[in-house]
């Protein structure tokens, strides 16, 4: 996944680093996306937009997905699937798994993936 770091979202959304970084993804989260956006491709206000998320279900239709919005459809899911988590905790399982899996510790790589300003 491509983050570019931009200034102008609709959804006032920043990203950590002014930088643009590459997120590394594994198949399941690409396969989970490309259902994502079979059903986006299906809202003809989101089919074309360039952000990550957008609102599929309430207005404004295609419109970058705000944070409450976000942190809303997250809530729900956790209750869901009978779980305590909020989405700052994506980013540290990410590490955790990158970690696990072996990959190189690098300050610059590993702390830009996770969206950190500068390595510690």
């Amino acid at each position: 996944m491509h983050d570019r770091g931009r200034r102008d979202n609709t959804n006032g959304a920043l990203a950590k680093s002014r930088k643009p970084r590459v997120i590394p993804v594994g198949e399941e989260v690409v396969g989970h996306y490309r259902d994502y956006q079979w059903e986006r491709d299906a809202v003809p206000e989101a089919a074309d937009s360039d952000v990550a998320f957008v609102n599929l279900f309430r207005a404004p239709l295609g419109r970058a997905m705000s944070y409450p919005n976000a942190k809303q459809l997250f809530d729900r899911l956790a209750k869901w699937a009978v779980i305590v988590a909020r989405p700052h905790m994506l980013r540290h399982t990410a590490a955790t798994e990158w970690i696990r899996a072996g990959v190189p510790r690098d300050a610059f790589v590993f702390s830009g993936a996770v969206g950190r300003v500068r390595g510690r």
